[in-house]
C-alpha cells in the first residue's frame, strides 16, 4: 500500500439525521399511515452533542431544567446506561416514585448505579427521552454532562 496515497484519503461527511415522514403499516388499524419522526437539532449528525455544563454541582432536576431550556422540549424519562445493558430509570414523568430523585445530585445517582464519576471530566452515560408539545417522541442529539 502506498502510504502517500493513504494520507490523501478524505472521509465522507457524516450522515445528517433530519426530521422525516415515513409510511408505515399499522397492524391495529390494518392501514398504511404516515408517521412523522422529529429530531433536535434538525438536522444534526452523530457528532452533534447537547452539553450540560458544571454537572458535578447539579441535581437531576437542574439537569432536566437545563435540557428543557436548551431544547424547548419535554423531558419525560432519564436512565443511567442503555436499557439493553440493564440501565436504571432514575426519572420518568409517569412514575411518581422517581420524582424523589429530582433533588439528588446527578453524580450521586450515576454512581449509585455502578458508574464511577470521580476522575471523569465528562460522560454521556445518560439516556434521555424527549417529547414535543404534541406528545410525539423526538430523537435528540447525544446528551453529554461536563463536570
Amino acid at each position: 500500500i502506498n502510504a502517500e496515497y493513504m494520507g490523501m484519503f478524505e472521509a465522507d461527511p457524516p450522515k445528517k439525521i433530519a426530521s422525516r415522514k415515513v409510511k408505515e403499516f399499522d397492524t391495529i388499524t390494518m392501514q398504511e399511515e404516515e408517521k412523522i419522526y422529529k429530531v433536535f437539532p434538525d438536522p444534526h449528525t452523530k457528532y452533534t452533542k447537547i452539553w450540560v455544563e458544571n454537572a458535578r454541582s447539579l441535581t437531576l432536576g437542574q439537569v432536566i431544567d437545563s435540557l428543557k431550556e436548551q431544547t424547548q422540549l419535554i423531558v419525560y424519562a432519564v436512565s443511567v446506561g442503555a436499557e439493553s445493558e440493564g440501565g436504571a430509570t432514575i426519572y420518568n414523568d409517569m412514575m411518581k416514585s422517581t420524582h424523589q430523585n429530582l433533588d439528588i445530585p446527578i453524580v450521586s445517582l450515576i454512581e449509585k448505579n455502578g458508574h464511577s464519576m470521580a476522575s471523569r471530566l465528562m460522560t454521556d452515560i445518560l439516556q434521555v427521552n424527549f417529547l414535543d408539545e404534541d406528545d410525539n417522541d423526538v430523537e435528540v442529539a447525544k446528551v453529554v454532562l461536563r463536570f
